[in-house]
């Protein structure tokens, strides 16, 4: 995979460490989306996303919950891979751009 905008050799390092970030952050995502109430939330902006796990477990934790996940776009290129993977890809939209620099996408109920 030619991930945008990085040199070859970084792009499965890229991977690596996105599935790394993913395995750690799936022993305390499931637990955060348990006690955090989105009932009556419609659109969850998750900013710096990284593997988009804590997205996913609020988006499996409730059904009618769409997810826009902003990152760098060769983070989102790995990211959107693993969505596919928990089969979640439907209900995500990606936003590639840089937190620091990028105004972020607006109209969520929940960031």
């Amino acid at each position: 995979m030619a991930l945008t905008g990085l040199p070859k050799s970084s792009c499965a390092n890229v991977e690596a460490f996105a599935r790394g970030m993913r395995a750690l952050a799936r022993l305390v995502a499931p637990e955060v989306a348990r006690a955090v109430d989105l009932r009556g939330a419609s659109a969850l902006l998750d900013v710096g996303c990284g593997p988009g796990t804590f997205a996913a477990a609020f988006l499996r934790r409730n059904r009618p919950l769409r997810a826009t996940l902003f990152d760098y776009p060769w983070t989102l290129e790995v990211t959107r891979k693993l969505m596919d993977e928990e089969g979640l890809t439907d209900r995500v939209t990606f936003a590639p751009g840089d937190f620091e620099k990028d105004p972020l996408p607006s109209g969520f109920d929940i960031v």
